[in-house]
C-alpha cells in the first residue's frame, strides 16, 4: 500500500534520528483518552467535525480503497469504502472538512484518475467527482454552508487551489511559486488560508480571497508547513517543521494579517521533528500534533500563539490529524504498527499554568511510516516492475544504500538521476499519471531530506 506516496505532510515528521525524550508537564487529573482500532483501515489521515458529537474520519483500507469512517461520541461507526476508478488502482482519502452539520467534503486522489472529491451528507457518500488539472488533493475548508476550498498539487508539482460548490469541484488553479499545498483553513466566508511548501522547499502562506489565490509568501527557517487552523477571525497558527541549528524541528508560524497572508516569525519547538496537523477549539488555544525524532507521536497545546510543552505520547510513533468538537475534547486519528487505522478521543487534554507550561495527554495510536527511510521502502515497492527492466528499483536501491550510510549528498543525487529517468519514460513505457506519482514520491523524500 503505498500510503506514504500521498502524504508528504505526514512524511516530514520522521527524519532519521536517534531516540530523544521530550520534556512535559503530568497528565492532568481530569484528561482521559480512549482509542479504538478502525478493522479493516489500513489509515486515517483527515478527521473533521459536524457537530459537538459527530465527526468524519478519512483514509483508506486495507484492500486499496478510500475510507470514510463516522463517530459518534468518540466510537467509530461502520466504514464505507471508495473504490478505484478502473483496475489495478488505489484509493487514498487525505483531508475532510463540514460545511454543516450534515454535510462534509473528503479530498484525496485515485491514482487512476488523478485528484477527486467525495460528498458526505447525513453519514452517506455520494457520487465521487473527479477534478480537472488537479492529481492530488491534500486538504480542505469550508467557509460556507455551500462551498469549500481544497488545496493539493497537479501533477506538474504545482500548488494548486480547488473551489467546490454544492459538493461540485470547479477548474484547479495553478498556485505560483509553490510545489504543494497541504492545509487550508478559513477564518471568514471569503478569505482562506493554504500552507504548503515551494521549489526552494520553504513552508510558504497563500491567502485565498473569493477563490483567488494570492503570493506566496516564504516562511524562513522552515521547509514545509503542514496544517493551519484559525482560532478567530483575523488570526490563525500554521504548523509544519524547519531546520533549526542543523536539526529538523517543528514549528508554528503565526499568521496575524489574514488579508495579505502575512506569516509571523516561526517559533521553534526543539525536540520535535514536525507537526502535522492542529485544531482550534477556543479563540485562545490550539491543539497541534505530530512526532518527535524517537517515532513517537505527540501533542502540542498553543495558548494565545505561544506553543507549550511537546508532550511525547507513549505507544504512538505519529498524530496525523486533529479535531475538535468542543472546548474540552478532541479527536485525533493515525494508524497502529499493525498498520489499522485508530481514533483517540481526548477529554479535557490541557491545562495552562501561569508561565504557559501546558500539560498535554497521551493518546494511543502508531505509525511506523512516513521516514525517508520509510519511503523509500515505499517507493522501491512501487517501481517493482514499472519501466525498462530494473533500472528504476536499482537507482531507488541504491539511494537506500547511501542513505544508511548516512551520504545525504549522495542519496540526493541519486533521487535526481532517478526523477530524471521517470521523466524520459513518461507517456512511453511508465504511463503519465504513474509517472508523476513516482516523481511526486521522489521529491517528497528529496523534501525530507532537504536536498
Amino acid at each position: 500500500m503505498l500510503v506514504s506516496r500521498s502524504r508528504f505532510v505526514r512524511a516530514v515528521a520522521a527524519m532519521v534520528g536517534g531516540a530523544l525524550l521530550l520534556p512535559g508537564a503530568a497528565l492532568p487529573a481530569s484528561a482521559t483518552t480512549t482509542t479504538t482500532t478502525v478493522l479493516g483501515a489500513g489509515g486515517l489521515y483527515g478527521v473533521a467535525c459536524s457537530s459537538a458529537t459527530t465527526c468524519e474520519a478519512v483514509g483508506y483500507t486495507t484492500n486499496v480503497a478510500g475510507l470514510v469512517v463516522p463517530i459518534t461520541n468518540g466510537t467509530p461507526g461502520a466504514a464505507q469504502g471508495v473504490s478505484p476508478g478502473g483496475t489495478g488502482g488505489t484509493v487514498t482519502l487525505l483531508g475532510v472538512a463540514c460545511s454543516s452539520a450534515t454535510t462534509c467534503e473528503a479530498v484525496g486522489y485515485d491514482s487512476n484518475t488523478g485528484a477527486l472529491v467525495v460528498p458526505i451528507t447525513n453519514g452517506t457518500l455520494g457520487a465521487t467527482q473527479a477534478v480537472s488539472g488537479s492529481y492530488m488533493l491534500h486538504g480542505v475548508a469550508c467557509p460556507s454552508a455551500t462551498t469549500c476550498e481544497a488545496v493539493g498539487q497537479d501533477s506538474f508539482n504545482n500548488g494548486v487551489v480547488v473551489w467546490i460548490t454544492n459538493g461540485i469541484p470547479g477548474a484547479a488553479q495553478v498556485v505560483p511559486e509553490t510545489r504543494s499545498l497541504f492545509g487550508v483553513a478559513c477564518p471568514i466566508a471569503a478569505t482562506c488560508e493554504a500552507v504548503g511548501y515551494n521549489s526552494s522547499n520553504q513552508g510558504v502562506v497563500v491567502p485565498i480571497t473569493n477563490d483567488a489565490p494570492g503570493i506566496a509568501q516564504a516562511v524562513s527557517g522552515t521547509f514545509v508547513l503542514n496544517g493551519v487552523a484559525c482560532p478567530s477571525a483575523t488570526t490563525c497558527e500554521a504548523v509544519g517543521a524547519g531546520v533549526n541549528n542543523s536539526a529538523i524541528e517543528g514549528m508554528v508560524v503565526p499568521i496575524n494579517n489574514i488579508t495579505n497572508g502575512t506569516p509571523g516569525t516561526a517559533q521553534v519547538l526543539s525536540g520535535t521533528y514536525a507537526l502535522n496537523g492542529v485544531a482550534c477549539p477556543s479563540a485562545t488555544t490550539c491543539e497541534a500534533v505530530g512526532q518527535d525524532s524517537s517515532n513517537q507521536g505527540l501533542m502540542v497545546p498553543i495558548a494565545n500563539g505561544s506553543p507549550g510543552i511537546a508532550q511525547a505520547v507513549s505507544q504512538t510513533s505519529v498524530l496525523n490529524g486533529v479535531a475538535c468538537p468542543s472546548t474540552t475534547s478532541c479527536e485525533a486519528v493515525g494508524q497502529n504498527s499493525s498498520t489499522q487505522g485508530v481514533v483517540t478521543t481526548t477529554t479535557n487534554p490541557t491545562t495552562v499554568d501561569n508561565d504557559l507550561a501546558i500539560s498535554t495527554v497521551s493518546t494511543s495510536f502508531t505509525v511506523t511510516v512516513q521516514g525517508a527511510s520509510a519511503q523509500l521502502a515505499d517507493l522501491y515497492q512501487a517501481v517493482q516492475g514499472v519501466g525498462t527492466g530494473t533500472s528504476l528499483s536499482d537507482k531507488v536501491a541504491q539511494a537506500q544504500s547511501y542513505l544508511t550510510a548516512g551520504d545525504v549528498t549522495d542519496t540526493c543525487a541519486t533521487l535526481k538521476a532517478f526523477v530524471h529517468q521517470v521523466e524520459a519514460q513518461s507517456g512511453t513505457s511508465i504511463p503519465s499519471g504513474t509517472a508523476a506519482a513516482l516523481i511526486a514520491d521522489a521529491q517528497r523524500v528529496e523534501a525530507v531530506l532537504s536536498c
